[in-house]
């Protein structure tokens, strides 16, 4: 994600007396749709899943949300995945981002009244300078349970990568520190939107791996892209199980894994059940008219045979939200707000910001009295992540509300 100038002000914009006595301030939030509970937005909180909520620090007057997304790779401490991304890696096997509980960008305001007389704010107007649709890239890497000889590179951005390279070796153990200067072997794909598997048979065949288990390992893939292209074109009304095509290429699979389980670990050479590759990968993707590249150094484990059964996730006193547009300028979101201060008292709610896709916007809050009086927020300037498989979520959920 890449970062704002902001600038401080609005001009031309008429001033309005503000309600004498009375502060504002905001701070970072996240926030989920209005009605739900946690559980019933997200699932159930857990480690195991990554999470995405929003931080926020202020420099200069101005607020800045950055998303964070945590979660636990191998066993390893939770870290933020989009400070390793930030950090040029290493990027390791992630789980599926539908699996991700994730929240949106929101703004905690606190209001102190100091003065002397209740003040009523009626009405909240966001008022953005700016919408902007992000078009930086963001790779994932998954390995597990149906990933043998080959992993997955998933785009959870919303545009096209033009073109992903992947510069790697094959290692036998889990790599430490980074890839060697030298790499034997590349492999280059071009206009990814989604998701490209990465075969690895021959690069296996090349480390010592048997013909015999890489010939099986590329049956055993195609056998797999069937079965999952099945999966896609099914509705929730299918029935697959009694789907003559889909149960045959389950029992491909099923086939597949019981030869590949019967050749012994010794066709796997120096590797044994599993190995690593160690790397770096190069995206590429057009930011408007200017094209930008990034590196990133990555590890991940490889399956040489199918795992053992392999077959056939103050307190607050108010809940506002409201949608940010995925492109736009000096646009205004007018929001109903009904909050009474009273002299001496203070307030707090939350105001929950829905994304349409991954997004940055600069903004300021105005809170408006029933007075006419206004209170205007400081800048605030918002990195918005929605990844593209939670968005296809939410809309799967939306059609099957009643």
């Amino acid at each position: 994600m890449k970062p704002w100038i902001l600038i401080s002000a609005l001009a031309g914009c008429a001033v309005a007396a503000e309600p004498a006595g009375v502060g504002l301030s905001l701070s970072a939030s996240s926030g989920i749709p209005a009605g739900l509970t946690k559980e019933e937005w997200s699932g159930p909180d857990s480690e195991e899943f990554p999470k995405l909520d929003y931080a926020g620090t202020t420099k200069d007057g101005c607020l800045l949300l950055r998303p964070r997304l945590t979660f636990r790779s191998k066993g390893t401490k939770p870290v933020d995945y989009l400070e390793v991304l930030r950090a040029g890696g290493p990027l390791t096997p992630a789980i599926t981002s539908s699996d991700i509980n994730f929240s949106f960008p929101a703004l905690d305001v606190k209001l102190v009244n100091n003065g002397k007389k209740s003040v009523h704010f009626s009405s909240a107007v966001l008022k953005v300078a700016k919408s902007a649709a992000d078009p930086t890239p963001m790779p994932f890497l998954f390995s597990g349970y149906s990933q043998v000889q080959c992993f997955d590179f998933m785009n959870e951005g919303w545009d096209v990568i033009d073109s992903v390279q992947f510069d790697f070796t094959l290692v036998p153990d889990m790599p430490k520190g980074p890839p060697p200067a030298e790499l034997p072997f590349h492999r280059t794909f071009q206009r990814v939107k989604e998701h490209v598997r990465v075969p690895l048979t021959d690069e296996l065949t090349k480390a010592g791996v048997a013909p015999e288990l890489t010939n099986a390992g590329k049956a055993y893939i195609q056998a797999e892209a069937v079965v999952d292209g099945l999966l896609k074109k099914a509705d929730s009304s299918s029935n697959l199980d009694e789907n003559p095509e889909f149960q045959k290429a389950e029992k491909a699979v099923a086939d597949m894994s019981e030869a590949m389980m019967k050749l012994s670990p010794k066709f796997a050479g120096k590797f044994e059940k599993n190995c690593w590759a160690h790397g770096r990968l190069t995206l590429t993707w057009k930011d408007g008219g200017e094209v930008r590249t990034q590196t990133l150094t990555f590890q991940t484990d490889i399956l040489i045979f199918p795992p053992d059964g392999l077959g056939a996730a103050g307190p607050v006193c108010g809940k506002y939200e409201t949608m940010l547009r995925e492109s736009g300028e000096n646009y205004e979101l007018p929001i109903d707000v009904s909050r009474i201060v009273k002299a001496g008292g203070v307030d707090r709610f939350v105001l929950t910001l829905g994304l349409p896709r991954t997004t940055l916007h600069e903004l300021t809050l105005e809170l408006k009295t029933t007075e006419g009086e206004t209170l205007s927020s400081g800048p605030v300037a918002i990195e918005g992540l929605l990844p593209r498989s939670s968005a296809m979520m939410l809309e799967q959920g939306a059609s099957e509300d009643p």
